[in-house]
């Protein structure tokens, strides 16, 4: 299973790592960052803005234990951050975050719960924010074990923003994995209905890749469907048809020929949309394994369908990825010219067509741009 702990991964590696944890002189730093924060919100006139606050950006390598009182008053300042504006705002707050995440304790969950819940109009840290309190939570419940902060992480697998549930899915499976390798017989259920049930692909595939860690394979659905992608570049667009069966190896295949372009390039899928988040990403180069099993049966592929003996996650069936109608996501071909296509699941249909050979193309708008134009 891949994971982007991000957030998760920092607050353990800076608790783990915090040389400086019962240092007094640590603690009496981080004390004066907060009353630098403080003046700043009162209004204290520095053309820095919250630039002007030493201490706070480094909490990564340098974080302190506060007590009860102290932690309180953090959490004060961060509320406060909320509808706050200045130079380096965004900055603070996530430090101040992150400072109040690492304590650890149970009572932040309050907290946490509320920067979850804060919007402010053209809130540009608002999925930030998210995420941090979301593997504040997670980072509680492993540490402490509190019951609330493993039912509040439970509550978030249906939250209304997909955000919270992608960061909530991927988390919820991180901190019920054994040292054996599998999950905990409590999580399987709530993961399994954010695999079947949830209709964003993001919470939904990575609930799919957590059952597999769990022994659980993953079917192809449907399993004598089509799926129809309507490529697009530019203005220019070919819709192609393949089987549930079929793979993305075959998908980069069908759109390059639908283009009529060569075949000698470097390729990969941003599944989301956003080539920064590597738990989409396919292939993965520093990743040469499936994300999870599938279901295979003779009647429900070809011969020249089958997967090879250790899929790849190129090799793995549409079917199982768990895709939905309207998705899109990002086709990035020739990493020098760097070509986006981007992809939308245009179409799913229970059923193939008996005469049909797929991977075809339906659908066509405008003329094919010349893949090397200096060649015309």
């Amino acid at each position: 299973m891949r994971q982007n702990d991000d957030w998760y991964g920092t607050l353990t590696i800076a608790h783990r790592t915090a040389g400086a944890w019962e240092d007094e002189d640590a603690r009496q730093w981080l004390l004066a960052a907060l009353t630098a924060l403080e003046k700043v919100l009162d209004g204290a006139p520095d053309p820095r803005g919250f630039n002007a606050i030493p201490g706070l950006y480094g909490f990564r390598h340098r974080v302190a234990r506060l007590s009860a009182d102290e932690r309180q008053w953090a959490e004060r300042l961060g509320e406060r951050l909320w509808s706050a504006t200045g130079t380096g705002r965004t900055h603070t707050e996530e430090a101040l975050l992150g400072q109040v995440g690492v304590q650890a304790s149970p009572d932040s969950l309050p907290f946490f719960r509320a920067a979850l819940e804060a919007n402010r109009e053209r809130d540009p840290f608002q999925r930030q924010r998210r995420r941090i309190a979301v593997a504040s939570v997670a980072f509680i419940a492993r540490q402490t074990g509190d019951a609330a902060a493993h039912a509040q992480l439970d509550a978030w697998l249906v939250h209304p923003d997909v955000t919270v549930r992608t960061e909530a899915t991927v988390l919820y499976g991180s901190i019920h994995l054994r040292e054996d390798g599998r999950l905990d017989e409590a999580a399987l259920a709530p993961l399994k209905r954010v695999a079947d049930e949830d209709r964003a692909f993001a919470p939904r595939f990575l609930a799919r890749g957590w059952l597999h860690t769990a022994g659980i394979p993953v079917p192809v659905e449907p399993p004598d469907g089509v799926y129809a992608f309507k490529a697009s570049l530019g203005r220019t667009s070919r819709t192609v048809e393949l089987t549930a069966a079929q793979s993305l190896d075959q998908l980069a295949s069908a759109i390059l020929n639908a283009f009529g372009w060569d075949h000698d390039h470097l390729y990969e899928f941003a599944l989301t949309g956003d080539l920064q988040d590597h738990r989409f990403i396919y292939p993965d180069r520093d990743y040469d394994q499936a994300p999870f099993e599938f279901d295979w049966t003779a009647d429900e592929a070809s011969e020249e369908e089958q997967p090879p003996d250790s899929p790849e996650p190129l090799h793995l069936p549409l079917g199982a990825f768990g895709l939905t109608r309207g998705h899109e996501f990002i086709f990035r071909y020739d990493f020098g010219d760097d070509h986006r296509f981007r992809v939308t699941v245009a179409d799913v249909q229970e059923n193939r067509s008996p005469r049909a050979k797929y991977p075809r193309v339906v659908a066509k708008t405008g003329k094919a741009p010349k893949q090397y134009p200096s060649d015309a």
